[in-house]
């Protein structure tokens, strides 16, 4: 849904709109100011394309429900886009080519089905992603997705966030033997473990990618859920208040954490805790629901190869059908060429409503293809 009441996000789209104004008006003037406003809703200038946009989408933990699937497809038929739509490594989506006069029309469509793109650039907190498979995997120890929704929620609701020294990336893993969202590559890692029936997350701070890569760094073991807001406030107020804002190429936590180590930071975390602890803390709230699957009654036990191409179908089912925790119910991943969503999307409309409404929700990858 929309991070913003709706008065707020009234005034943050009429301030994208004057920005494109101004950048495409008969005597064009971009500035810092006009950048800002725009990327701040996820709008980017396209290089080479005076007047052509990219449009980036917070898809938080990858999540999309069957209804926005088919209705951006429906939008990328009306429109035509001439770059098409595309998925990110961020399990988010891009939207390439939007012309300047299309740009707010397109934002107030997907606010309408309940997509925003707010602080889908800047240096703030980005969507939070989460693995895949999170409450579908036999074995993991327990569904983070929920967290991950919770997370970034909290964090797109708190202006204090919103301007970082730079972007801060945040990862939720469930499975425990595959990194499937690349924690040890994010910001801030975290891992779910199930201590002694108690839910937690192990952490790690710094990783990251880019020209100097970075493996992130061990910091907690076990984290335990009810504190795991207060942990994470208390680690981006640290960021907050120490990061690098004079030098862009030093900004990210990454560089902090080798320049001034990670005991140093730890130790200033510390005192960023127990300051929110004096004010109340920062209590969990009830966690987020996620629209589950159902078994169709009289679903089939089995289902036979296609008489056409058995062989094909053998390969298909050996590669993308994974199984579910729950009986009855399997998890079915979609490889989408060239990380093209809309191809994709028009295929699974064509699978029919019915098949469609058992689907509990769609969940975006970090893999492009």
């Amino acid at each position: 849904m929309s991070s913003l009441p709706p008065s707020s996000a009234a005034i943050d789209l009429r301030s994208v709109e004057e920005s494109l104004a101004q950048e495409n008006g008969a005597v064009p003037v971009v500035t810092d100011q006009t950048k800002s406003s725009r990327v701040r809703r996820g709008v980017y200038s396209l290089r080479g394309k005076p007047g052509s946009y990219m449009v980036r989408l917070r898809v938080p933990a990858g999540i999309l429900t069957p209804d926005q699937l088919d209705a951006l497809a429906a939008i990328e038929d009306e429109v035509g886009w001439p770059l098409g739509v595309h998925l990110t490594t961020r399990q988010g989506i891009e939207i390439h080519g939007v012309l300047a006069e299309r740009v707010i029309p397109c934002l107030h469509r997907l606010e309408a089905l309940g997509i925003t793109t707010f602080l889908t650039g800047s240096n703030s907190v980005r969507a939070v992603v989460a693995c895949p498979l999170s409450g579908t995997a036999p074995g993991e120890a327990f569904d983070v997705t929920p967290y991950a929704l919770l997370v970034d929620r909290h964090f797109r609701n708190k202006p204090l966030f919103h301007q970082l020294p730079r972007k801060i990336k945040i990862a939720f893993e469930g499975c425990p033997d595959t990194d499937h969202v690349h924690t040890l590559a994010s910001d801030i890692g975290l891992r779910a473990v199930n201590r002694n029936g108690t839910k937690g997350f192990r952490v790690t701070l710094g990783g990251g990618l880019g020209a100097q890569p970075k493996v992130a760094l061990p910091y907690l073991e076990f984290l335990a859920a009810t504190n795991l807001l207060l942990a994470l406030e208390s680690i981006l107020r640290a960021f907050n208040a120490h990061g690098n804002r004079e030098n862009r190429a030093r900004s990210r936590l990454k560089w902090l954490l080798e320049d001034r180590g990670l005991e140093w930071f730890r130790a200033e975390v510390e005192k960023e805790r127990h300051l929110l602890e004096e004010q109340g803390g920062v209590p969990l709230p009830a966690l987020p629901s996620i629209p589950e699957s159902k078994v169709p009654p009289n679903a089939p036990t089995e289902t036979a190869a296609p008489a056409s191409d058995p062989a094909a179908y053998a390969f298909w089912n050996e590669t993308n059908v994974r199984p579910h925790k729950k009986s009855g119910l399997v998890t079915v991943t979609i490889r989408v060429p060239e990380a093209s969503l809309v191809v994709v999307a028009h295929h699974i409309r064509r699978i029919g409503r019915e098949i469609l409404s058992v689907v509990g929700h769609i969940q975006l990858s970090v893999a492009e293809a």
